[in-house]
């Protein structure tokens, strides 16, 4: 070999395959740290949380991964066919020596990750029957306890209270307190829904906050909080920012409002329309029984005049008979005409008098029937349980303090006996 040969093989320098796939790393790395790409997916599947796939366009593709912690804070579900910005850092994956992006974050291209994540979880959800109909619970009449999930410190909280207390003030209000905006609000709102729901005895709940953007209030449009709401089994009305604003949570609950104000009233009615609807009530049930007792007492005489006609019958047709016999009586022999004739007509005095005491019997157990279904229907059989009338000197009856004053003279009427009485003084309980 010759010394110039030898004098190149000295100054040769010779690389590992780790080297130099390591140098690439660091140099592009280094040069790329921090990019945004472009690409449609393929290839996508996910091993062990981590999301492999591949990013191409019409002349090139690059291989990516995006690691279990940065695919959880996604907010769509990518899949193949996605037009897609990806954010990550260009490096060597070694062992294949393959160039490929490590991917911190991901955005549809075109629209945004909200809305797209929002149409995913609206489909998927209904495909379950989230939002079916039947699976809605009724609200009830006049809730007495109410559970409500919601920040403590907003204008929200404050606008629910006014709106029920206002109408209903002797409702009990439990509120939960939970962020509503932010990482972990969805979270603490499905939490507060279940935890309400171990507590029981609620009669509707609440979940809410006011208007934002749709960031704001992505919250509401999680998966947990879904779950929590179709789990309950207590009614839950959904209060989610303005009129236009509408959330996951809005389709899955058991009733929307369109604000958190409008929810207080939706689910209160005022105290003052409960008054007049009893009030209404009241005297519809007073016409009813009077129409019922006279419809009674029409029933008692139309019985009474069927038991008189029966007798009147009996003994028309007795007499008859007695005629018949004694027209017979004058062609037979008088003395064992006559004994025969008072043997059978003993006999028909026995079949009257059993006669008259059957029907006796029979009238006064309907007349005892009918004076129990009367006497139940009587307004006096409600003094006898300890209540009593109060009638105004004008002959009315007294039904609240607003029908009289102090100084007026009232007159109670007892289950045996009355009372005159005067005012003293007047007590007004609070809504009345």
């Amino acid at each position: 070999m010759s010394l110039s040969s030898a004098s190149q093989d000295y100054e040769r320098t010779i690389y590992s395959v780790s080297e130099i796939t390591n140098e690439l790393k660091l140099e592009l790395e280094h040069t790329f740290p921090n990019l945004w790409v472009k690409g449609e997916l393929s290839d996508t599947k996910v091993i062990k949380g981590h999301y492999y796939f591949t990013l191409k366009d019409e002349r090139a593709k690059l291989h990516a991964i995006m690691f279990r912690r940065d695919v959880e804070k996604l907010l769509f579900q990518p899949a193949d066919g996605h037009e897609v910005l990806v954010c990550g850092q260009i490096t060597v994956y070694q062992p294949f020596g393959r160039i490929q992006i490590r991917a911190f974050g991901m955005e549809p291209h075109g629209k945004g990750s909200l809305q797209l994540a929002f149409e995913q979880l609206k489909d998927k959800l209904q495909k379950k029957g989230f939002f079916d109909v039947a699976n809605k619970k009724s609200l009830p009449l006049l809730p007495q306890r109410i559970g409500i999930v919601t920040s403590p410190t907003g204008a929200v909280i404050q606008d629910l209270k006014k709106g029920l207390f206002s109408r209903f003030p002797n409702l009990d209000v439990l509120i939960y307190p939970s962020r509503v905006q932010g990482e972990h609000a969805a979270t603490e709102i499905a939490r507060g829904i279940s935890v309400l729901n171990m507590l029981g005895n609620f009669d509707v709940l609440i979940i809410g906050r006011g208007g934002g953007s749709q960031k704001d209030l992505w919250p509401f449009n999680e998966e947990k909080v879904a779950r929590a709401i179709a789990e309950s089994r207590i009614p839950v009305v959904s209060a989610v920012g303005h009129e236009t604003d509408w959330t996951i949570s809005d389709l899955v609950a058991d009733h929307r409002a369109s604000t958190p104000t409008a929810a207080a009233e939706e689910i209160t009615p005022r105290k003052e329309d409960l008054q007049e609807k009893v009030s209404t009530l009241v005297d519809k049930i007073e016409i009813a029984l009077v129409r019922k007792i006279e419809q009674q007492k029409q029933n008692l005489n139309s019985i009474n005049n069927k038991i008189a006609l029966h007798f009147v019958h009996q003994i028309s047709l007795m007499k008859n008979a007695l005629n018949s016999k004694n027209k017979r009586l004058s062609t037979q022999q008088p003395a064992q005409v006559l004994a025969k004739e008072r043997l059978k007509l003993t006999r028909l005095g026995s079949q009257l008098v059993t006669i008259e005491l059957t029907e006796r019997e029979r009238t006064r157990k309907a007349i005892d029937t009918l004076s129990a279904k009367l006497h139940a229907l009587s307004p006096l059989a409600v003094l006898n349980r300890g209540y009593s009338l109060i009638w105004t000197d004008q002959g009315k009856l007294l039904r609240n303090t607003s029908g009289t004053k102090v100084g007026n003279h009232i007159r109670v009427e007892l289950s045996q006996g009355e009372l005159d009485c005067r005012v003293e003084n007047i007590r007004v309980k609070n809504g009345q």
